[in-house]
């Protein structure tokens, strides 16, 4: 990095500073007084790369403002040597006032491309480009004036950071600063390990009671279901015995009333009865108190039942000769088609009909008879020529009739009229023989229509009466019915039921009063067995209390311990995850304590090899500094320096040496640091700036000296030396010379021609960079 011009406004004491056409090679001299602003160069070249002129100074830069102004302005032009060698033409300028705004920006030397603007992009574009920071300058190619009052040997940090190993140390304390954020983190997972470990053990305590509590629950709430089972069997029981009970009271009232009742209805009030025992049959036989009775029970359903199949077959048996009267008043209607009047209306008609014919036909058949009678006389005459038939005979022959045709003529009618009179008179006796017939007949049909009026009319008596009491009257008046086919249906009842009834005493009246008083007394037995079930459901209810309280004690104890679970596996889940991270952070440490060993020992090794290259370079100048006076020194790894003395033929220590010589030495190693510097780090052409490095050496040595800088290295090519002033013979090494006065606030220089000096007043000064 080569320097071309400096140009500021208000730093310092200068009004105006403006040095350009720096040469890039040589000497360049920078002359005056105490107090006029030699050493203002250098700062300004400092400040405006870094903002500051020295790598500790965390003041305000407002101080570099100067005194009765706002703000200052810097102007650099630099350049610096790409990958080819090439140099690329940059200028900087920086700003800043009282009020604490700074500003900064680099653009190309042409000022036209801007490359970087604030001070994030400024500082990473020369991190990038001249790869220095500010202490690495001040270390090396910068030697204030009495910067250094000790040996002048560079320290370890920054031969580091001269070798590259900045970033190491950098690295090794960001390991180290994490190395104990893992140490804690690591003993903060430990206690937490501990910590979860003691509640997991205290659980497991806990949880070695689950399975004896899930048993005693389980026994509690088994002992609860046969309880509520008993309860809930008690008091259906209790239930059903009251319903039951209500129900045969009931029951035995309807029994003794149904005793007046008409059969129809004491089947009835038997259905409803054998109902209900059928029902209890259903619903209690799983209770203890109807299982007791059942017996009885079963005695009284058996006695209900049979009676029930009385009146039933007793209602069957009126149903059916309900049925007979039904068909007896059918039979005595003349408004059917076969009906016995109809039939007999019929047979009627029929028989006057045949009476009229036969009478018909009767007289019919006489007259018939009579004229054929008179036919065959007629025929007998002419026949036999009688004289009675003389005038006949005549009357014939006047007609032209032939006498005997007429009289055959005459004997075919007589005989025509004989053979229908013949036929009629046979079917006047078919005729009587269908009358004869038809009155048997319609005899038969008044007989039965007599016997079914008769039929009719007791039944309709037996069926019509409305009490309960004629079932014997009843028996005893259709078996009187001549009819076989219903008496047998008569026999069939009788033979059936006849235990319930006797021709004139209604049993059954009895049996009604019995199934009563029966159904009291089971009803009595079951109030007697159900009283002490209240007492028995109190007790289990009491029982069933105790029971709850147990089991809800036994259950919140089985909670707690169960709601542990979980809790334990997240704690142990938690120790799991928490060793794993633990583990995680002990590799971590472990990586991070072996990248520090490593990083360490590479450090070492590098500044084990950046010091004998820096004590080889100072062996290289030293004796030319010290007019071979000391020719070589010996730098250990405590950089400890000590210096070959040719006199005595051996190596003394630094607090032996002269003034004059520890100045030397600090300057050998400056010139060493330069050179290192470049080779290690910015591998391009540098520029130096020494502030007065020859106050404690003669004039001769510092000529000496001053001759010796342009031919150390083709990479230190730029230097400028600030003196008070300069002698005839050191002058004659300078390439340029810049002479300062402590009465100008403006220095105006430019280095174009060789030995320039101070412009007072300038007229044609280049404009700074205006555009922000």
């Amino acid at each position: 990095m080569l320097i071309r011009s400096i140009r500021a406004e208000n730093f310092k004491k200068f009004t105006l500073l403006h040095i350009h056409n720096i040469p890039c090679e040589g000497l360049i001299g920078v002359e005056g007084p105490n107090e006029s602003g030699k050493t203002s160069l250098g700062d300004a070249i400092l400040f405006a790369f870094f903002g500051k002129v020295s790598a500790g100074d965390d003041d305000s830069v407002a101080r570099l403002i100067r005194w009765g102004t706002d703000s200052l302005t810097v102007e650099l032009d630099f350049s610096v040597d790409d990958e080819n060698r090439e140099a690329e033409d940059y200028r900087i300028f920086r700003q800043v006032d009282r009020a604490g705004t700074n500003y900064v920006k680099i653009v190309r030397g042409d000022g036209k491309s801007e490359v970087a603007a604030g001070h994030v992009q400024v500082e990473e574009f020369l991190d990038r480009k001249l790869r220095v920071r500010l202490g690495d300058l001040t270390d090396s190619v910068f030697l204030r004036q009495g910067a250094d009052t000790g040996s002048g040997v560079p320290s370890a940090e920054f031969l580091g950071r001269l070798a590259g190993t900045a970033q190491i140390r950098e690295a090794v304390q960001g390991l180290e600063k994490e190395i104990g954020h893992l140490e804690r983190e690591y003993a903060n997972y430990q206690k937490d390990i501990e910590r979860n470990q003691d509640q997991i053990d205290k659980m497991n305590g806990s949880l070695s009671r689950l399975k004896e509590l899930r048993v005693k629950v389980g026994r509690h709430t088994e002992s609860l279901e046969v309880l509520n089972a008993k309860v809930k069997e008690g008091l259906a029981s209790q239930q059903f015995l009251k319903k039951f009970s209500e129900n045969l009271k009931r029951g035995a009232e309807q029994l003794e009333n149904a005793s007046e009742r008409t059969i129809d209805k004491i089947s009835k009030a038997l259905d409803r009865e054998y109902q209900k025992y059928e029902n209890a049959s259903k619903q209690g036989k799983d209770f203890e108190s109807v299982k007791i009775k059942w017996d009885r029970l079963q005695e009284q359903k058996d006695r209900i039942d049979g009676f029930r199949q009385f009146s039933v077959g007793f209602e069957n048996l009126r149903s059916r000769y309900a049925g007979l009267l039904k068909e007896c008043d059918e039979q005595l209607n003349r408004d059917g088609d076969n009906t016995l009047l109809a039939r007999h209306i019929s047979l009627e008609g029929g028989l006057v009909r045949l009476i009229r014919s036969c009478r018909g036909t009767s007289v019919l058949s006489g007259l018939l008879f009579l004229i054929a009678a008179l036919l065959g006389v007629a025929c007998a005459g002419v026949v036999m020529e009688l004289p009675a038939a003389v005038p006949f005979f005549e009357l014939l022959t006047q007609a032209s009739v032939e006498v005997r045709t007429f009289g055959q003529g005459v004997g075919v009618m007589a005989g025509v009229a004989l053979l229908i009179a013949f036929v009629l008179l046979f079917r006047r006796i078919s005729v009587g023989a269908r009358l004869g017939q038809m009155r048997t007949r319609v005899a038969e049909l008044e007989s039965s229509i007599e016997e079914t009026r008769f039929t009719r009319d007791r039944l309709s008596g037996l069926l019509s009466s409305s009490r309960g009491l004629d079932v014997a009257t009843f028996v005893e008046t259709v078996t009187e019915l001549d009819d076989l086919v219903w008496r047998e249906h008569v026999v069939a009842f009788q033979e059936q039921f006849g235990q319930f009834f006797k021709p004139g005493v209604p049993e059954y009246r009895k049996v009604l009063r019995d199934l009563a008083e029966g159904e009291r007394e089971i009803r009595e037995s079951l109030v007697k067995e159900s009283q002490p079930l209240g007492k028995q459901i109190r007790e289990l209810e009491d029982e069933i209390k105790s029971k709850r309280t147990e089991r809800a004690r036994a259950e919140s104890e089985l909670r707690d311990a169960e709601n542990l679970i979980p809790r334990k596996d997240s704690l142990v889940t938690k120790n799991q995850e928490l060793e794993e991270g633990a583990a995680e952070v002990l590799h971590e440490l472990d990586c991070r304590r072996a990248a520090i060993d490593l990083l360490e020992e590479t450090e070492r090794a590098i500044v084990g090899r950046i010091g004998p290259n820096v004590s080889r370079f100072v062996r290289g100048v030293l004796p030319a500094l010290t007019d071979n006076r000391y020719r070589d020194l010996k730098l250990d790894d405590d950089l400890d320096v000590r210096l070959f003395m040719s006199e005595k033929c051996d190596f003394v220590d630094l607090h032996e040496l002269s003034g004059g010589t520890l100045e030397s030495l600090r300057l050998a190693f400056r010139l060493a640091l330069s050179q290192a510097l470049v080779l290690s780090r910015t591998r391009q052409r540098q520029f130096l700036f020494f502030d007065d490095p020859f106050q404690l050496m003669d004039p001769e040595r510092a000529v000496q000296t001053q001759s010796l800088f342009t031919r150390l290295s083709a990479s230190l090519c730029q230097f400028f030396l600030v003196k008070t002033s300069f002698s005839s013979n050191e002058k004659s090494h300078l390439t340029r010379l810049i002479s300062t006065g402590v009465q100008n606030g403006d220095l105006v220089a430019d280095l174009a021609k060789p030995m320039d000096g101070v412009f007072e007043n300038p007229q044609d000064v280049p404009n700074f960079i205006s555009d922000r």
